[in-house]
């Protein structure tokens, strides 16, 4: 029966898998080039050799340690996620891997973190691995207060709530090799029943003590020959592999109205188990069929439909057979061609509780690139499966998929080794076929414009490359610390080399979807030439011109906090004084900006009751015309610069919570705070102006680094406290003088 639900929007994605496969786009390059990625676990991690042996029924031993394996997993940026390296070294890399990535996958939406905090955001992730905890339990007083937290499995998914403040259910799910599928299930069904917004999930699976490989060898499980050869006759095992993927999941209504990326849909999930077997480790093609059944008939798809099944495919003798019985059953006998089916296994290696995120983002690359990519090592097909009966077939090079009106459809099986068993069903996403939709923001739909590619050699050419070669925007980058901050410097730049980059895009989105950290670089240029030598600049160490840096303000500083506990970052503003005027300040605000060109017109106009000055006129008089060496003109163009200025930045937004001025902007300061309506402060900056204009030549003034007493003590000293004062006390040891330039200069 059919009972269609809706669809929920797959909006970012991260993941680190063997091969060096740090992204979608890495793994990507893994898959549609038939790469066998499966190495073997270094001696680095355990005593590889004292713990091999060839006979399965050594004690002890495994006869195998081929595995997909990661590098630097002992690697991890503690403090970026305000850990102390003591809670860190407890903490299981499987915590820390799904830290990093879950911040990955929501960049990758374009999902400020700290704009989640608080929400009814879900959690829920698989995971079983308890080898970290094995290591400790080698050595009992290794075992602080950060043990426990570090080790269980339920703080995986908990710790990501925490680290980000979400409010909404947290689970961590085992179910074996299901288990990250069956968290997509979870996350999916929390979404549909409204018990979550949106959504957190993946698995993870860490390959970091001899004790799985020794219990898999044990069971006769692990193939010998090291590889997992899905559907072929030879398949003799399964190979261990290590690896996490995250999703960041939204529905799809609110993804779209939102303008946030989608990189697939999920059309339906579903779960189910075996019950009683031959065995608690032996699959059922019933059971198997059953779900299959369920999930399709409950979404409404016709298993012609569908243009791949990316199945479980462990390379088993008897899982591969059972699992194509179940598919034929279902979907490959019904359908006018043969179904495609595959396994990312046969790449990777088996992640375990991470595989069916392995096989889940191949489908969704397969759905982005229109591409099936090959299932390596089906040389001869298992005699024990039918292909040409099932219908099925094993694809074995990159297959190009047709264009077509309708999206296409792929599948992905996820089985545990005790029976539980899960399913989803994913949709292409084609933009096209939900136009209608209205969007919130049209301007956060900014695609990227591809990733960070090698260095090039600052001095060549990019006008040519770069979209838009003058540069209106400024462009912010921050990270935790400076080190950092030079690295994603270092990006940018070889960014910014890439063919067709629009630098507005990028500057926007680096502004507006990435969360503000600690440390900040500012880089306003009029050309990318220029902002690129300024990028290359700094992440050498060095600040050129257009570049600037600055630290964020601490949300959590008390005074930033207000009476409703909510945090609050308080603005001042500070209006300068006579001294900082320039020629030409004001023209390209006057050429561009209308707010500021009415605001300078109407102090014009209630300056002209008292003067015939034309502030247009000399905002625009020449270097040879100009009059701001006059004080009757230099502080009413300081002025009106300064109220235009306002005029515009709270048109921006900006709500100012103080404001302080010095001499002149003493003035503008008042206006700006009510405490002067413009006519009035216009007047006094005409008064002003004028009743300095008329001591002109009578006197100088001096600074002197000295306190007001010792000041004091020199004018007497040198006799000329009759011809000098101190018109004003800086601070405890600087001083203003006023006098006659002789004594002065005396």
């Amino acid at each position: 029966m059919t009972n269609v639900k809706k669809k929920i929007a797959i909006v970012g994605m991260a993941c680190r898998f063997p091969g060096e496969a740090n992204s979608p786009d890495a793994y990507w390059d893994v898959l549609k080039k038939g790469k066998d990625v499966v190495t073997e676990v270094s001696s680095d991690r355990w005593g590889t050799n004292f713990y091999q042996h060839p006979n399965k029924k050594e004690p002890g031993k495994s006869y195998t340690f081929s595995a997909g394996v990661l590098p630097q997993v002992d690697e991890f940026d503690a403090s970026f996620f305000g850990i102390s390296p003591r809670e860190a070294a407890q903490m299981d890399p499987q915590q820390r891997l799904l830290l990093e990535l879950t911040w990955e996958a929501l960049e990758d939406g374009r999902q400020v973190p700290e704009s989640l905090a608080g929400s009814q955001c879900a959690v829920y992730i698989g995971i079983a691995s308890t080898d970290y905890a094995h290591r400790r339990m080698d050595d009992l007083s290794s075992l602080d207060p950060y043990s426990m937290t570090g080790n269980t499995a339920s703080i995986a998914s908990n710790r990501i709530s925490y680290i980000y403040d979400l409010h909404g259910p947290s689970v961590s799910v085992d179910t074996a090799c299901s288990s990250s599928l069956v968290a997509l299930h979870q996350a999916c069904n929390a979404i549909w029943n409204g018990d979550a917004p949106s959504a957190i999930t993946g698995g993870v699976n860490m390959l970091l003590h001899p004790f799985g490989f020794v219990g898999f060898s044990k069971a006769s499980m692990l193939s010998p020959r090291g590889r997992c050869r899905a559907f072929d006759a030879t398949g003799d095992g399964y190979v261990r592999a290590e690896g996490s993927a995250i999703l960041f999941l939204k529905p799809l209504e609110d993804a779209e109205a939102d303008g946030d990326p989608i990189h697939a849909i999920i059309v339906d999930t579903g779960i189910n188990s075996d019950g009683r077997t031959n065995g608690i480790t032996l699959p059922s093609t019933e059971g198997q069929a059953k779900l299959l059944q369920s999930v399709y008939d409950r979404a409404g798809i016709d298993p012609n439909e569908l243009c791949y099944v990316e199945a479980h495919g462990t390379g088993t003798a008897v899982g591969d057979p059972l699992e194509a019985a179940a598919l034929a059953k279902v979907l490959g006998r019904k359908r006018k061609k043969s179904l495609p089916i595959g396994s990312a296994k046969t790449n990777l290696g088996h992640l375990e509780t991470a595989s069916g995120m392995a096989g889940l983002l191949k489908v969704i690359l397969s759905l982005k690139n229109r591409a099936i990519p090959p299932s390596l090592h089906f040389n001869e097909p298992n005699p024990h499966i039918d292909f040409e009966a099932d219908n099925l077939s094993v694809v074995t090079s990159l297959t190009s998929l047709r264009a077509s009106k309708k999206p296409l459809l792929m599948g992905v099986n996820s089985f545990g080794f005790g029976g539980a068993n899960a399913h989803a069903i994913v949709e292409e996403y084609k933009a096209e076929e939900y136009k209608e939709r209205p969007q919130k923001q049209q301007n956060k739909n900014i695609q990227k414009k591809g990733g960070m590619g090698n260095s090039k050699t600052v001095g060549s050419t990019v006008a040519n490359k770069v979209i838009n070669s003058k540069t209106n925007v400024p462009l912010f980058l921050s990270a935790h610390n400076t080190n950092a901050l030079k690295a994603m410097a270092g990006q940018y730049r070889d960014l910014f080399h890439q063919d067709g980059i629009n630098f507005e895009d990028i500057a926007w989105s680096a502004y507006k979807n990435k969360q503000q950290l600690k440390q900040g670089l500012a880089i306003h240029a009029d050309k990318i030439e220029d902002v690129i030598e300024c990028l290359h600049a700094y992440s050498q160490g060095e600040l050129h011109t257009g570049a600037t840096v600055a630290n964020k303000l601490d949300l959590n500083d008390k005074k930033l906090i207000d009476k409703n506990n909510k945090k609050v970052a308080k603005i001042a503003l500070v209006f300068s004084g006579n001294g900082s005027q320039w020629q030409g300040m004001g023209c390209e605000l006057l050429a561009t900006e209308p707010l500021f060109l009415k605001a300078v017109q109407e102090v014009d106009t209630l300056i002209s009751e008292y003067d015939d000055i034309s502030l247009i006129d000399e905002f625009k008089a020449s270097p040879e015309e100009s009059r701001l060496a006059e004080t009757e003109v230099a502080q009413p163009l300081l002025f009106a610069l300064q109220v235009g200025i306002m005029r515009v930045l709270e048109s921006k937004g900006l709500v100012a919570n103080a404001v302080i001025g010095h001499s002149v902007g003493e003035v503008a300061a008042a206006w700006a705070a009510g405490v002067l309506s413009l006519k009035d402060a216009v007047r006094v900056i005409y008064q002003r102006s004028h009743a300095q204009g008329k001591t002109r030549g009578s006197g100088r003034m001096a600074a002197a680094a000295l306190g007001e007493l010792e000041m004091t003590l020199v004018l007497k000293e040198l006799g000329v406290e009759k011809d000098v004062c101190i018109a004003g006390v800086n601070s405890p040891k600087s001083v203003t003088l006023s006098g006659c330039l002789k004594a002065l200069e005396k």
